[in-house]
């Protein structure tokens, strides 16, 4: 069988797509009165990063349209996702209203079982439907890179001109809820409104906040032991305006007691910032391009805190939590893991968010540090996550709900 007859899992209506999905949605809206959307889940587990899908794909603009969103898992990927994939996943369902049902493999499959290729995308209404399928599984991962193809992914595309197939009644819903769970021993902190305001208070308004929710980390920054190293992972510290949070976060615990000191070692673990081309950033919460203009500005900024060491590593090496620990001498730790991370909040849309990228360091941290920026959350009705203790159990997640 020839390569091309090997890609008709569509049958004789079976065509190569030419362009990204991301484009090919819009193409195919133009024309059709889509209600229903179903994204088919799969790849390798160690690449889903819901969030970046989220808003790579710019997903939440289907739910104002009145879209329906259907997310379709095999329902092994679901059970080997890490507690903070699991907590993405849910709040990508939160922002977009989707549905979650498990699968099997083989149902996610289109095509006999010697050519069987996975789908990746159907989209449906009453004046019909548009399905894709493609050649590689690492397709389906939601991520940014999601519908993007490459010189060994081909996407084929079909066309007809009636509704969608009902879906399944053996698939299994699981709900937002179902797949957060928090580990024994740490407090849940929902986190809303509350940490909205002047970007330079940030920092006050969050300690201030898990001390309330938190007797142990308030005993500990009360007490009068300094902290001996703080560490926080992150694989999204890209932008000023994360910079800006993350440096008030840190800041705020010179005031207290038990909090940053003299002697005090700081550490960030991030990306390795890679180039992109294709973007020309000029807004305060755009990503750096320059990956050494960002090491000369933390260093700067966070240096006037205490000894501190940034830490650039390739994405597959930092773990996909974004997690603060803390140390004090006597050995004691705690640690916190941020559900969304400093992401989760945006700037009010009142802000001049220019931000002078072309400049070097010096000058762009002086703009930073005038910066009079106002942020609020992502999400008015749904909340961001935080989860602390004194103990924060491994990243790999021991799913309840399959």
């Amino acid at each position: 069988m020839g390569f091309y007859a090997k890609l008709k899992v569509f049958g004789e209506q079976s065509k190569l797509e030419l362009e990204p999905l991301s484009i090919a949605i819009q193409r195919e809206l133009q024309y059709k009165n889509i209600d229903e959307f179903r994204f088919y889940l799969g790849g390798r587990i160690e690449d889903w990063e819901p969030l970046q899908w989220l808003q790579s794909q710019k997903l939440e603009k289907l739910r104002q349209n009145d879209i329906r969103i259907i997310l379709i898992a095999d329902s092994r990927c679901i059970n080997l996702l890490t507690q903070s994939q699991s907590g993405e996943l849910a709040a990508v369902m939160e922002v977009t209203g989707a549905s979650l049902l498990l699968a099997s493999g083989q149902e996610m499959l289109i095509g006999d079982s010697d050519n069987a290729l996975p789908l990746v995308l159907e989209m449906g209404g009453v004046t019909g439907f548009v399905r894709w399928a493609a050649t590689g599984e690492q397709a389906t991962v939601p991520g940014e890179t999601w519908g993007t193809g490459t010189e060994e992914t081909r996407f084929l595309i079909t066309r007809g001109p009636h509704a969608l197939s009902p879906i399944s009644s053996d698939w299994k819903e699981i709900s937002p809820a179902g797949l957060r769970h928090t580990a024994p021993g740490l407090v849940e902190i929902n986190i809303h409104r509350e940490l909205d305001g002047l970007a330079v208070g940030f920092g006050q308004r969050a300690w201030k906040l898990i001390c309330e929710k938190d007797e142990v980390i308030s005993q500990r920054l009360a007490s009068g032991e300094k902290i001996v190293t703080i560490s926080y992972s992150d694989r999204y510290v890209k932008s000023p305006l994360v910079l800006l949070l993350l440096f008030s976060f840190f800041h705020e615990l010179m005031d207290y007691p038990g909090g940053l000191g003299e002697e005090s070692k700081i550490q960030l673990i991030t990306e390795l910032l890679k180039r992109d081309e294709t973007r020309n950033p000029y807004l305060l919460f755009h990503d750096w391009q320059d990956r050494q203009v960002r090491r000369e500005l933390f260093e700067q900024i966070f240096g006037t805190l205490g000894e501190f060491r940034l830490i650039e590593k390739r994405k597959q090496e930092v773990p996909h939590a974004r997690t603060l620990t803390i140390q004090w001498k006597d050995g004691e730790n705690w640690t916190m893991r941020l559900d969304q991370g400093l992401g989760y909040w945006r700037l009010d849309k009142r802000v001049d968010a220019s931000f002078p990228f072309e400049r070097d360091s010096q000058r762009q941290l002086q703009h930073l540090l005038r910066v009079q920026a106002n942020v609020v959350a992502q999400s008015i009705q749904f909340p961001t996550l935080w989860y602390c203790g004194q103990l924060l159990r491994g990243d790999v997640s021991e799913n309840p709900h399959v």
